[in-house]
């Protein structure tokens, strides 16, 4: 039977339900079947196999939709696999190789029990036809902000993938060597995720207005 993942957003643009599908289009290429989701219209995550959440970032908070999943879901995800994603606005003078979590992101990963997380930087523009400069979009390493940000997501779904025990693919492009924007952690619990105890009473706060 095939594998199903369903990948929830909360999306403000579009910019992080456009990675969910990127990483959905990734998944399928190992052979699973991703269900791609607004995080706020999830209502059963029952038959699933493991579950991506991930979130647009403003002013260092994760979006209510993506806590609210969270908390909703906290206790029916329990033995699930689960694994996180932000997505920034553009960074162009930030190229670091890890970025931590928000503090709203790392609640969510330790309710859930998440495997690991990532920063993408978001999505930038398709550039105009015969568009030169700046308005390609290009980044200041002069590689296009689109091809600067698409290799750490697929690199994410390779790490979900491996992490469901699926073979890792054949490498069908150079290796890039523009630096990812994004932190990604092997299958081994993130050092930030508490160990997995007797699941708490959850806050009362549906949409985790509290949460930092």
């Amino acid at each position: 039977m095939t594998a199903r993942v369903l990948l929830a957003y909360a999306s403000t643009k579009g910019s992080t339900r456009q990675t969910c599908e990127e990483l959905a289009q990734r998944l399928g290429e190992h052979g699973l079947q991703a269900d791609v989701r607004d995080a706020r219209t999830v209502t059963d995550v029952s038959g699933y196999h493991a579950v991506v959440l991930g979130s647009y970032l403003w002013l260092g908070r994760w979006h209510r939709d993506a806590r609210g999943f969270a908390q909703r879901f906290a206790r029916a995800l329990t033995d699930t696999p689960v694994w996180l994603f932000s997505c920034r606005p553009p960074h162009r003078s930030a190229d670091k190789p890890e970025v931590p979590p928000v503090p709203s992101a790392a609640r969510a990963a330790s309710i859930l029990h998440a495997r690991g997380h990532a920063t993408f930087d978001s999505r930038a523009e398709p550039p105009a036809p015969g568009a030169s400069g700046p308005a390609l979009g290009l980044d200041h390493h002069g590689q296009p902000e689109q091809l600067r940000a698409m290799d750490p997501v697929r690199t994410y779904a390779d790490t979900i993938a491996a992490g469901l025990g699926r073979p890792a693919l054949a490498r069908t492009h150079p290796r890039s060597r523009i630096r990812p924007s994004c932190a990604t952690e092997a299958t081994s619990r993130p050092p930030w995720v508490k160990s997995r105890p007797v699941v708490k009473p959850l806050p009362p706060e549906a949409d985790g207005d509290a949460w930092s």
